[in-house]
């Protein structure tokens, strides 16, 4: 199973949050960390409980017009399993077909969302003669959320305790040759995920945390010694991986620009040597647009680890080099 990433949202406000303290935007990233802690959780309850499961974990599907993000997909026999996991807070009511937090009315109809995305995927496995049927779950991760449905609902409710036991029945069923050619024909449809809509000013730079983070404790008392990078925390991280990493985290945080070489500099700051910079470019990102000193880097906007996604045994063997 792939390592499930973090929303681009959240990329953008984990890195945000080590340059610059937030204020109005730390609630939103504390949620969307702990729901992406949960959207882990929940995989490693599918590892221990799910042999018998096929599975799909975060897709963007578009269909006809309409686009969906998908949190988790189970199939067993012919059912599949649409999971849309929430990380909650506070006390929620579902009445009168509306959601409720702390008795006030919210805009947003969860239930409406996941069912969208039902009739997605059911119209793109009826338009291909796949013969399943897709079923709606609604899992709240966060254990000390409390949650009320009141109307009836067709989709299955799980609560945080109630997961692991309904895995575990799911895995006791008998179970019929699956469906083939099901994950080739969603990935037919498949786009690549939401980008944050969040423009940071370039200016923001004057303000930011300089130099390269330590990738442990996130500090930024780091030192150059030899082919590593070390911190006052005793990690050490090749040179060549944290400065590549660092100029992914310019990328998240300025996504909607392409990648200059003056502009990384002041995000460096002191810790790196111009010359090494530029060959960090040459080496690692190519060429968007060629104006000699003013050419600009082809700029991914993901982080290090899912950018270089497919080059990591090189970044890896970096790490044997003798400090």
């Amino acid at each position: 199973m792939n390592k499930r990433k973090m929303s681009h949202e959240l990329q953008q406000l984990y890195l945000l949050d080590q340059r610059i303290p937030l204020v109005e935007e730390k609630f939103r990233y504390q949620n969307l960390y702990h729901g992406y802690l949960g959207e882990i959780y929940l995989d490693k309850l599918v590892e221990t409980f799910g042999e018998k499961f096929e599975s799909l974990d975060d897709i963007t599907l578009t269909f006809e017009g309409t686009t969906v993000q998908i949190d988790k997909i189970l199939i067993i026999n012919h059912t599949v399993l649409l999971i849309d996991m929430k990380y909650y807070q506070g006390h929620y009511i579902f009445k009168n077909n509306n959601w409720y937090k702390n008795g006030k009315i919210l805009l947003n109809n969860i239930f409406e969302q996941l069912r969208k995305a039902q009739r997605v995927l059911q119209n793109i496995f009826d338009k291909h003669h796949l013969p399943l049927k897709v079923e709606g779950v609604l899992a709240f991760m966060n254990p000390q959320e409390t949650i009320e449905i009141i109307d009836d609902v067709t989709e299955t409710v799980l609560f945080y305790r109630d997961i692991p036991h309904w895995l575990y029945e799911l895995n006791t069923q008998e179970t019929r040759p699956t469906v083939k050619n099901w994950k080739e024909t969603l990935q037919r449809y498949c786009v690549p995920a939401f980008k944050s809509s969040k423009s940071i000013p370039i200016e923001n730079i004057k303000v930011f945390k300089k130099g390269i983070c330590c990738r442990s404790c996130h500090g930024f008392d780091t030192t150059e010694k030899g082919h590593f990078i070390v911190c006052a925390c005793g990690h050490w991280e090749p040179k060549e991986t944290a400065c590549t990493r660092t100029v992914c985290e310019f990328g998240v945080l300025f996504h909607d620009r392409e990648l200059k070489r003056k502009q990384l500099q002041l995000f460096f700051g002191d810790s790196i040597n111009p010359h090494y910079l530029a060959f960090i470019l040459r080496k690692h990102f190519p060429v968007a647009k060629r104006a000699g000193h003013m050419s600009t880097r082809e700029n991914k906007g993901i982080m290090f680890e899912y950018w270089f996604e497919d080059e990591m045994a090189y970044f890896r063997s970096l790490e044997k080099r003798k400090k």
